[in-house]
């Protein structure tokens, strides 16, 4: 598993890059998380050009957390 600080880079990296964008309701267990790659996942996200990301809570949590303006 990554650390906390290398998920919240890579949580960045994605926000930048428009690929984490709206929820899209529950996951699919069996795909993989896009932050830490690690299986099962429990929340979706619709990403541009019809792609459906999964993020663990916990990679979910720090996401949410990196989207607030104090953490820029």
């Amino acid at each position: 598993m990554l650390s906390e600080r290398m998920l919240r880079a890579k949580i960045r990296d994605l926000m930048v890059s428009g690929i984490l964008q709206r929820h899209a309701g529950p996951s699919d267990l069996s795909a993989s998380c896009i932050v830490c790659d690690e299986p099962g996942p429990q929340v979706s996200y619709q990403a541009p050009l019809g792609l459906v990301l999964h993020l663990h809570v916990t990679c979910d949590t720090l996401w949410q957390e990196e989207q607030r303006p104090s953490r820029r």
